[in-house]
């Protein structure tokens, strides 16, 4: 019906998401119960340009509910009606909010005319395997959370609209994730790497083409080779994992593991530090790449072992662990050795004076600026610091300095191979990690 789909537009322009079709001329808005009234005044009157007013007589409010409708006259749309009802909206889950994703791709695909409104999920064929109906996540989802789903949806359609249809699959009720998820778990104990799923592959969603769903995934007898069936499949558009973020206006699709496409790793002209404000005025150290670029070394929690952070333009935010980071610089320089926290603290308990004056001696030989400072003067210095920041500083700058050292030590080629080890392991982007498109609002 043409007038309606116009006044649904009219209702859109307005800023209105949520819409379900009750009868062939009266169509029902979702808004939050505490905002229903001043909704309801507000839309009343920005409709009066086209006909539109508040109708509260007791057929209005026995069809319509307590606040009446909106009916129209003089207008195109005479003999069409708008009612408000509260909307339980609720957060969603993750899971929710990834399977209203996975509805409302797979309705853009299946009707790439949607206005994606509950009514177009009647009478269209769409696959979508999850353990929630979208009839109860279209009621609960926020706002924010509807126009985010929309977004996921248009920007896929966009990129991936002519690769034909898929089923969309969401752990909660998937056997394809399931059976993948536990053969990719295998094949990576199998390597020795115990990092989480979500560093092998992000994908909240799987879109996947209905020949491949049944695939036999105890075939597969390495990691490798799994990537490998992931990567061709990702390049014929048979299997696509997509990482869904929370999506707010311009909205950017961005594959990673395919074809290389980070920027290659140089180091700046002053490559390492230990601490940008002094080696004891800070409990970290630095790597310095890309003309800015930065990767932190630094306990995050007091007396905790140490992790890389990545800040810079990929990974931003992303963090290396002590086991992997560990793990990267045995693989940079086969010398290398860590002292866990506990280990660290131990030895300092032990003898304080004699613990410091070994890191003093250790950091002085790189860090120029200990040059101007006396062995005794590091020590009372260190000894201002509040008791409850000693240990802290203690964990955090011994291992910042241990990383540094080794790295000081080896091949710029070594070191910026270590670097790109570490963006990747924060990006998910690891050398055993599988392509996937990452969908987000930057």
């Amino acid at each position: 019906m043409a007038e309606m789909d116009q006044l649904k537009s009219e209702l859109e322009k307005l800023g209105y998401v949520k819409f379900e079709m009750k009868t062939r001329n009266r169509i029902f808005v979702y808004v939050p119960k505490s905002d229903r009234t001043l909704e309801m005044d507000r839309a009343s009157e920005a409709l009066s340009r086209v006909g539109g007013y508040r109708d509260t007589s007791t057929s209005a409010v026995t069809t319509g509910g307590s606040l009446g409708l909106i009916r129209f006259k003089n207008s195109s749309f005479e003999n069409l009606e708008v009612a408000f009802k509260p909307d339980a909206s609720k957060d969603l889950t993750t899971d929710e909010h990834e399977s209203l994703s996975a509805y409302f791709t797979a309705l853009k695909f299946a009707k790439p005319k949607t206005d994606f409104t509950l009514d177009d999920f009647k009478g269209v064929k769409i696959s979508v395997q999850t353990r929630f109906s979208i009839d109860d996540l279209f009621n609960k989802a926020s706002k924010g959370w509807i126009q985010s789903s929309q977004l996921h949806a248009e920007r896929l359609h966009r990129t991936f609209g002519r690769s034909g249809t898929f089923v969309m699959c969401q752990r909660t009720q998937s056997d394809f994730v399931t059976n993948i998820s536990k053969k990719a778990e295998e094949l990576m104990r199998k390597v020795g790497k115990s990092m989480g799923l979500d560093k092998w592959n992000p994908a909240d969603m799987w879109m996947v083409k209905s020949n491949l769903l049944n695939t036999n995934f105890d075939d597969f007898e390495s990691i490798h080779e799994l990537n490998g069936f992931l990567y061709d499949n990702f390049k014929s558009k048979d299997i696509i994992g997509v990482s869904l973020k929370q999506a707010k206006k311009t909205v950017k699709a961005e594959v990673y593991n395919f074809r290389m496409g980070h920027k290659p790793v140089e180091l700046d002209r002053v490559p390492l530090s230990l601490g940008k404000r002094g080696f004891l005025d800070s409990i970290d150290g630095f790597i310095f790449y890309n003309n800015g670029s930065s990767i932190v070394l630094r306990s995050f929690k007091p007396t905790a072992d140490i992790s890389a952070e990545i800040q810079g333009r990929f990974a931003q935010g992303g963090k290396v662990g002590y086991g992997p980071l560990q793990e990267i610089l045995r693989e940079c320089s086969r010398t290398h050795s860590g002292t866990k926290n506990t280990d660290i603290l131990k030895a300092y308990k032990a003898n304080q004076t004699k613990f410091l004056r070994d890191i003093y001696k250790r950091a002085r030989l790189l860090d120029n600026r200990l040059k101007s400072i006396s062995e005794d003067t590091f020590i009372k210095e260190f000894n201002k610091k509040p008791a409850n920041k000693k240990e802290s500083y203690i964990v955090s700058k011994v291992q910042a300095l241990e990383t540094i050292e080794t790295l000081a030590r080896v091949s710029k080629d070594e070191v910026e191979c270590a670097i790109s080890k570490m963006i990747s392991y924060a990006s998910s982007s690891t050398d055993i990690s599988s392509v996937f498109v990452k969908v987000y609002t930057r």
